[in-house]
């Protein structure tokens, strides 16, 4: 760096604000699913504060989604301006235009078809309706959007069931894709490999191999679906539909399973096909709809919500979304109610131990909870510093046992327990559990895994299996539910016979895991849940964080909004709006914190920390060892600032979030890390280069300048000298003549015009001296001076 003021380094950007932004379309007020995954962060009472945050910021600009249904209507007042017509695929040489056909398909009647041609129209307008006024609004409303039309179910399936696999070949043309519709529960692998294989593809090559993310409807036929092989697969997210919009119960008729990742509001208000001879009607002349609904329409809602995350960040692997989804969702009804309207599972917490101080929640009905649209995108912001590999096909780990050939017995009216072990271990994501069984009557059964650490899934419990040919099974059911547990160890699957008059016998299993490496870099998620969680019944003891396996640990409080107080320190309390939800155990070290949207307070160790205040002024403190305070964006976007008590201040120029910093050594920045070892100088040398910015260049100083000119350990009349003959200073001031030059003085030391008694005091001076500052002067007494003439000094 050279001795000019002017030098800094190059650029970087910041975080940016989160004023919220609330559309002005007509019917957005009665777009009821927006005040449930809208909500911010965890709160009993719903409200849209969450979604209006992230809208200030990201509506899913420059994110392509496919839209597998019956035909999006590009020409919709609400849909025109998103819809996509580039991105239509080609099936077999020609074009699928993506529009609802009018004319009935076969296997339909002309009411049943009358009534679904809207159906597609219907799922765009909840992903991307855009916010123009009128209508209502999309979750993600102003990404791009794209129909491929297909029909299924009824004859039209079976007919044209090759053709609707040909247009799953343009799934990795998208980043996500929805489809609002469910396979049979026929436990069928042939057909199941069939239909998976492009989903696989799509993870493995979409979005230049980061992966195209598939969300899937559970159904809505009130029965446990794992045997849908291709909502079981890990290649989809299979969603469930909350039903009630006080309790947010899950809908009487929502498929269930260990398969279901998340579940979303059935959301009724939506686009509809123009006009009210087709579609669902009811709203704007049959052009919008309120009846909309089922897991149809918690599809596109959760779809819209992965489009806000990969809005917010673009490098997420398909891996990554799914576990973000995972851990942003929050707990829904009966967990915290007791209500238990329409559920057939109860709540449980998993063996995970990095979720608010412990396990997920997680349930067969809900999967981990209730989609969280500010959760989600504020994890999802932050997800690359925590993770900085995507988590894609190509890293993907696996662990398997192999065939076990099991040759067990299943009596009837008896309970089989058979136990093997695993011995690899990985951090689990997904597991795909193999079942060879033969059974006189399947639907007598009922199926269960526990995992090493305790946490029972239920695969199968008697609702399907009807039709399975000569009471043979091989199947492998798909489970979601146990995110953040190892492999490694002893599982048990329990066959219960439920019913007399049959008999089996288990001849095989296979367990396959998938997920990541196993690792001793920990990152411990906290939400606004936390608190809630805390006071259930035996979760107490998640207040106490242990981590005694090394490796370079995060705490992710990203997701937060109320003031965070973070304490790295073992056995110092942190507190989340005045109320203590963590202590580090003692012999732990946990290295690095991500804080939230509050005015944070993040409080280093004696080891080597790296703290992310995020939005919100806040304090970051490092303690000992190289402490190093992080940015997201461009070291222009930020200057730095001393306050009146000597405090430093780093300064985001945009919102004007100031966090107050000290003892930290290095900056972190998107393109950069810079040394802020000056801010730890004395108070008075921080002051003096201070005032020297403001003063002489009319400025807050830069962070490289800052740090440049307390390391000269210069006299105040030496630095004012060096800044005077700064090429900046002359750029400034050199065309000015004498009364325009004071007159910019005493703006930059008095705020105001010079008066005409101080103008004329001074052109008088002017006329016998130089523009040289007086530096001799106490700078802070006699501030103007500085801006005044004596004599030159020489930077030399």
């Amino acid at each position: 760096m050279t001795n000019d003021a002017s030098s800094s380094p190059t650029s970087l950007t910041a975080v940016t604000t989160s004023s919220q932004c609330v559309p002005t379309d007509d019917l957005y007020a009665s777009q009821w699913h927006f005040k449930m995954i809208g909500t911010l962060g965890y709160s009993a009472t719903y409200n849209t504060d969450g979604i209006e945050r992230v809208w200030g910021e990201y509506a899913g600009s420059g994110v392509h989604v496919g839209i597998w249904d019956t035909g999006t209507q590009s020409v919709h007042w609400d849909l025109d301006g998103n819809y996509d017509a580039s991105m239509q695929i080609i099936v077999d040489g020609t074009l699928n235009d993506g529009q609802p056909p009018v004319e009935t398909p076969i296997g339909y009647t002309d009411g049943e078809w009358q009534y679904l041609v809207g159906h597609g129209t219907c799922a765009a307008g909840l992903i991307a309706a855009e916010s123009n006024g009128q209508g209502g609004v999309g979750v993600a409303y102003d990404a791009s959007i794209t129909g491929i039309r297909i029909v299924v179910g009824g004859t039209e399936e079976g007919v044209h069931w090759g053709g609707y696999l040909q247009t799953l070949g343009g799934l990795g043309n998208f980043d996500v894709t929805s489809h609002s519709y469910a396979g049979n529960v026929d436990f069928s692998m042939a057909e199941g490999l069939d239909w998976v294989a492009p989903f696989e593809t799509a993870a493995e090559l979409g979005r230049n191999g980061l992966g195209t993310v598939n969300v899937t409807a559970a159904g809505n036929t009130n029965w446990d679906g794992n045997g849908d092989y291709f909502n079981a697969s890990r290649f989809t997210v299979s969603v469930a539909a909350i039903g009630s919009s006080k309790t947010g119960n899950a809908a009487s008729y929502s498929t269930y399973g260990a398969h279901i990742l998340v579940s979303a509001p059935n959301a009724s208000v939506t686009t509809d096909f123009l006009g009210a001879k087709y579609g669902f009607n009811g709203l704007l002349d049959g052009d919008y709809t309120d009846g909309f609904g089922g897991t149809s329409a918690a599809t596109p809602v959760t779809a819209g919500g992965v489009t806000l995350m990969l809005d917010a960040n673009a490098g997420l692997g398909w891996r990554d979304v799914q576990n973000i989804l995972a851990y942003s969702a929050v707990g829904t009804g009966s967990l915290y109610t007791g209500n238990t309207t329409n559920e057939g599972f109860a709540w449980k917490w998993t063996g995970a131990d990095n979720w608010n101080g412990g396990g997920l929640h997680y349930s067969e009905d809900y999967g981990y909870g209730m989609v969280n649209a500010f959760n989600a995108v504020r994890m999802a912001e932050v997800w690359s510093i925590l993770h900085p590999t995507a988590a894609t096909s190509a890293n993907e780990a696996s662990v398997t046992t192999g065939t076990l050939a099991a040759n067990r017995a299943i009596p009837d009216l008896y309970a089989l327990n058979y136990s093997f072990n695993v011995a690899d271990a990985i951090n689990l994501e997904h597991i795909d559990l193999t079942l060879d069984i033969n059974h006189t009557n399947f639907c007598d059964l009922r199926v269960t895994l526990t995992s090493p650490d305790g946490t029972v899934m239920s695969l199968f419990d008697g609702s399907t299996g009807k039709n399975i040919t000569a009471g043979h099974l091989a199947y492998s059911f798909g489970v979601d539910g146990l995110r953040g547990e190892s492999s490694q160890g002893t599982w048990k699957l329990t066959i219960v016979d439920a019913a007399g008059g049959d008999t089996g016998k288990l001849n095989s299993v296979e367990f396959t895991g998938y997920g990541s490496a196993s690792t001793s870099d920990d990152v411990y998620h906290y939400t606004e849940e936390v608190l809630m969680v805390l006071a259930q019944s035996g979760q107490a003891g998640r207040v106490t964080l242990a981590d005694t396996n090394g490796g370079t640990d995060w705490i992710d409080a990203a997701a937060t909004y109320h003031d965070l107080v973070l304490d790295l320190n073992p056995g110092k309390s942190s507190s989340l709006n005045g109320s203590a939800f963590l202590t580090i155990a003692a012999g732990s070290q946990i290295e690095n914190a991500i804080g939230g949207d509050g005015n944070d307070t993040l409080i280093g160790n004696d080891g080597d920390n790296t703290l992310y205040g995020m939005r919100g002024n806040d304090t970051l403190i490092g303690g000992g060892g190289t402490d190093t305070v992080g940015y997201d964006g461009s070291l222009a976007e930020y200057k730095i600032v001393l306050d009146v008590g000597g405090h430093i201040k780093v300064v985001e120029a945009d919102t004007g979030y100031a966090d107050t910093i000290s003892q930290i050594e290095l900056g972190k920045f998107a393109d950069e890390v810079v040394d802020l070892r000056f801010t730890q100088a004395d108070s008075a040398t921080l002051q003096e280069v201070g005032l020297m910015y403001q003063i002489v260049l009319g400025r807050a100083g830069d962070l490289g300048g800052f740090g440049y000119w307390t390391a000269q350990k210069l006299d105040v009349g030496s630095l004012a000298s060096c800044f005077v003959a700064s090429s900046e200073f002359a750029a400034r001031y050199g065309a000015l003549d004498d009364a325009a030059f004071l007159n910019e003085m005493y703006h930059n030391a008095l705020h105001r015009d010079a008066d005409a008694i101080g103008l004329a005091y001074w052109e008088h001076y002017l006329a016998t001296h130089t523009r040289a500052p007086r530096a001799a002067d106490d700078p802070v007494r006699h501030r103007w001076t500085l801006a005044g003439v004596t004599r030159r000094w020489s930077c030399g």
